[in-house]
């Protein structure tokens, strides 16, 4: 695993199309998108403020609390956490579709 990072706002838009295997979501107070994963299977692409995902394995992303997170499809478990603290995920928009 290797990480990739992308500069956001505090409130980027972060659509997920696909994960391939296991998610975990973690927020920070970081105006950055951070991403562990295998750097073969990962496709990362930010358009304005919004981050677009896709992954053929696993992966790790740590994401600003303030970030609306649309994920479309995670073949294995997807786990969301508000980071060390709760109150860093002040704004928890998640959209799960199917």
């Amino acid at each position: 695993m290797s990480s990739q990072t992308i500069s956001t706002s505090l409130a980027p838009e972060i659509i997920i199309d696909q994960v391939g295997g296991n998610l975990q979501v973690k927020g920070w107070e970081n105006p950055v998108v951070m991403v562990n994963a295998n750097p073969h299977d990962l496709q990362l692409e930010k358009q304005d403020d919004a981050v677009h995902l896709s992954c053929a394995s696993s992966c790790e992303i740590r994401l600003p609390s303030g970030a609306s997170v649309n994920l479309k499809t995670a073949r294995g478990n997807a786990q969301f956490r508000s980071g060390r603290y709760l109150e860093y995920w002040k704004h928890p928009r998640i959209a799960l579709s199917t």
